[in-house]
This record gives C-alpha cells, sequence and structure tokens, in this order.
C-alpha cells in the first residue's frame, strides 16, 4: 500500500504557511544579510508546529478529537487573549457551545487567564529555539558576527514573530475535518488496512469508510 495524503483543503497548517514564511523571511534578511530558502523554510516548519494543535493517534478516535478540539479552542482563545465572544465567532460556534467546550478550563478565570501567559510565553520560547536549533548546520557559509547579531536580537524576533502571526484561526468545523484528515490518515498508514484502522480507533470500519470517502483522503502521493 503506497503511503496516503491528507486532503488539501483550509487547514490551520495551511494558513500558518501563508503567514509565517514571510515573517521569518524578513527576519532572517534583516540580521543575517542574505536569503536562503532552505534555511528560511526550515525555521518556518519549526514555528509552524508551535501553533498547530496536536492529533495523538496513540488514543482512541473520540478521546482524541476531544482533546484536539480543546487544545485548538484553546489556542485560539490565547491568540485573542481570552475574548470568548469573538473567539465564538471565529469558531462559528453559540458562546454556550464554547463554554460547554473549555468547562473545566473556564471555571477559574484568573488561573485559565495565566495558562494564557504561560502559552504565549513558551511560544516565544519555542520560536527562539528554532532559530537556535536550524542555525547551527549553516554556520560554514553565514558570517559569524550575523549569526551572533541574529542571536543577540532572539528575544525582540521571537516577539515579532509572535505578535506577527497570530494563530490561523479556521471553523471549529474545518478544525474537526482536518483532525479527521490527519488523525486517519495516520493510522492507515501505519497499519496499511482500513479495518485495522478502525480497531485501533475504536470506532466501525463502515464509520471510517464513510470519513475516508467524505473527506476524500485515499488520494495517492
Amino acid at each position: 500500500m503506497l503511503p496516503l495524503e491528507p486532503a488539501l483543503g483550509n487547514t490551520v497548517g495551511d494558513k500558518l504557511e501563508e503567514k509565517i514564511l514571510p515573517v521569518v523571511e524578513g527576519a532572517l534578511e534583516k540580521y543575517l544579510g542574505v536569503r536562503i530558502e532552505k534555511l528560511e523554510v526550515e525555521v518556518s516548519n519549526k514555528i509552524r508546529l508551535v501553533w498547530r494543535p496536536f492529533v495523538d493517534t496513540n488514543l482512541k478516535y473520540k478521546e482524541a478529537k476531544r482533546l484536539f478540539r480543546t487544545q485548538y479552542v484553546t489556542k485560539v482563545l490565547s491568540a485573542h487573549f481570552g475574548n470568548v465572544a469573538e473567539v465564538a465567532r471565529l469558531l462559528g460556534v453559540n458562546r454556550r457551545t464554547l463554554h460547554r467546550l473549555l468547562a473545566s478550563r473556564l471555571q477559574d478565570v484568573r488561573l485559565f487567564r495565566q495558562e494564557l501567559h504561560r502559552e504565549e510565553y513558551f511560544r516565544t520560547e519555542a520560536v527562539k529555539g528554532a532559530f537556535q536549533s536550524v542555525l547551527p548546520a549553516y554556520s560554514s557559509i553565514l558570517h559569524p558576527e550575523r549569526i551572533r547579531s541574529l542571536y543577540s536580537h532572539a528575544d525582540d524576533v521571537s516577539r515579532q514573530i509572535s505578535g506577527e502571526v497570530p494563530f490561523a484561526t479556521i471553523s471549529l468545523g474545518d478544525a474537526d475535518d482536518e483532525f479527521d484528515n490527519q488523525y486517519i490518515t495516520t493510522l492507515l498508514n501505519k497499519t496499511g488496512s482500513v479495518t485495522k484502522a478502525a480497531r485501533l480507533a475504536g470506532i466501525r470500519a463502515e464509520t471510517l469508510h464513510r470519513k475516508i470517502a467524505a473527506l476524500r483522503i485515499l488520494k495517492k502521493i
């Protein structure tokens, strides 16, 4: 069985790629004085992972999807400073649905807002780490002074990217489709069988067949 790829569509990953790469290009050109496409793409891909919700294929389908939804909505709330009304509008749900999705986290608003600030801090640190993990491989072709300049401004660059690249928001329905794409494709590639994938996911094979048909994820690379 050939590897499968998720169907293309209006995904978080698509929007992040559109937003992050230009910002990274500008920052690297400013401090390094050169344009290296491969370096820009590597840094952008690492940063993109920080914003993208995690799909845990080690969990059963329902549990993994519940976790994905909670993470996604939390990230959108973080990007919009906890503005529940605005986030509900962007996700295409009413406020009651949003509160239900985050019932446990919204019980203590003070602690929830602290969590949002912590996420912003870790996101900034992750952006800085992306530069620091990729640049050493290019040390032989980059001027040492330029590299030191970028490192010395790493915090500023991180804050700039974090500010200019908010979490890319799609509707909750589109986010659910993206979860299904990633989750099902991963299990199919892992097992090579719809029946085995359905067993791992804890759903009926007929249900999985319907999802595959609806999402058109059997397009071969």
